[in-house]
């Protein structure tokens, strides 16, 4: 919903700059009906005549229609019915034009007209994800949803198992924590695990956006370390030709079996933890390495990549943990840790670490160390603390400059009009 709103916005502002720059036209360049009409029917025709383009394009060249296979399947009469909208709205423009341009209508009649014509237009076409139509009409919670919401706890889902069930996009809404990746998005270290975990087929340029396929059992430490607490899997899958992963598995309990099963993994670690003993390894090949071997224990040990990050002292009980931890708020921008720990130890968060965040732990900045190769740790005194993760790169400083800079110069512009109109 925020995202169409701010394309929702985006929009309106691009056709209120193009009426009041055509406005402006009008009045300097005083064209013709003849120009305008002309202007008019060159426009419209490219508007009107890229969609038709386009399928053509695909029926004469095949190949092409494989990344836009969605619509090279449509028909001919498909394409000039969708097509009929924006037909419309072209010749609702048109004749605002015109009219302006006969002297039927005045200026600001034509500014509404448009402005009236974008909202209209927005609204028509994307009105199932406009900010005015409630996310429940758009995002319906189903039994499985609502299942998963009732666990109170912090835990990701992974169902790249499930064939289309839940993927990652429609778990956002839901506010559902996936541990995959959308299209959209992939970070390099991400990527070069799920390559590692899941190998890309023969011929494949980018490596698939699957973290785990068909037996994620084979990765149970990485489970757990990623917090994954519930695996979603079709309910005919063993009748599909391809066994049930978990079936028969102690460390996975079967919770839900209806249009869909669920497994719990009993052995998922929490989203924070504390680890009192590191390992700081040479390389983040190194740290890959380690992370997909069988024998991996998130538990045991820390894997760092810091020559510089703490040492601690031998642990009586080596993979004991070495205190309490407790996550009060996760944000996109800021989490907030509090532990207690008797003795130095690591506080590990599995959210990825990433250029721009910082930690404070008691309110004192502190160094943010790389931990199992994708997360955030930091080093902490036996005690109780809290810790503060905040995304705050850079570029934000930068963009805050300018956009004051912007912001300035445009109230400096208004305030100097005013001057001048004011004057004789």
């Amino acid at each position: 919903t925020y995202a169409s709103g701010v394309n929702t916005l985006a929009k309106i502002g691009a056709f209120v700059a193009a009426a009041l720059a055509f406005d402006r036209f009008a009045r300097v360049a005083r064209p013709t009906l003849r120009r305008r009409l002309g202007w008019i029917v060159a426009w419209a025709g490219a508007v009107v005549a890229l969609p038709m383009a386009l399928y053509a394009m695909l029926r004469l060249f095949p190949a092409l229609i494989r990344p836009l296979r969605g619509l090279g399947t449509w028909s001919l009469e498909e394409v000039l019915w969708r097509q009929a909208p924006a037909i419309g709205i072209v010749a609702l423009i048109a004749a605002l034009v015109l009219a302006a341009g006969w002297g039927r209508i005045g200026r600001r009649a034509l500014r509404a007209g448009l402005v009236g014509l974008a909202v209209v237009d927005l609204f028509w076409f994307f009105g199932d994800f406009a900010p005015a139509v409630p996310t429940a009409y758009v995002f319906p919670e189903t039994p499985l949803v609502r299942f998963l919401k009732a666990d109170p706890t912090l835990f990701r889902v992974s169902s790249t198992t499930g064939g289309g069930v839940l993927v990652p996009n429609t778990k956002l809404p839901y506010r559902l924590f996936d541990v995959e990746l959308s299209w959209l998005l992939a970070i390099d270290r991400y990527s070069r695990l799920q390559a590692a975990v899941n190998p890309p087929l023969p011929g494949w340029r980018y490596p698939p956006h699957k973290l785990f396929e068909w037996d994620p059992s084979r990765h149970q430490p990485l489970l757990d370390l990623l917090n994954v607490k519930y695996l979603v899997v079709p309910a005919d899958a063993d009748r599909a030709g391809r066994p049930d992963p978990f079936a028969g598995r102690p460390a996975f309990r079967l919770v839900w079996d209806e249009d869909v099963r669920v497994y719990e993994n009993r052995r998922v670690l929490p989203r924070a933890f504390l680890v009192d003993r590191a390992r700081v390894l040479d390389s983040p090949a190194a740290a890959l390495a380690a992370l997909t071997r069988p024998d991996f224990d998130p538990r045991a040990a820390v894997l760092l990549e810091d020559p510089a990050s703490p040492a601690l002292p031998p642990s009586p009980a080596p993979g004991a943990l070495a205190g309490e931890v407790r996550v009060v708020s996760l944000t996109p921008n800021r989490v907030v840790v509090r532990a207690a720990c008797s003795r130095p130890a690591y506080l590990v968060l599995s959210e990825a670490f990433y250029p721009g965040w910082h930690a404070r732990l008691d309110g004192a900045p502190v160094p943010l160390y790389r931990a199992d190769y994708l997360f955030r740790a930091v080093h902490l005194p036996p005690g109780d603390h809290e810790v503060v993760f905040t995304f705050w790169p850079r570029p934000y400083t930068v963009a805050l400059a300018g956009s004051g800079l912007a912001a300035g110069l445009i109230v400096a512009g208004l305030l100097a009009g005013v001057r001048l109109r004011r004057r004789p």
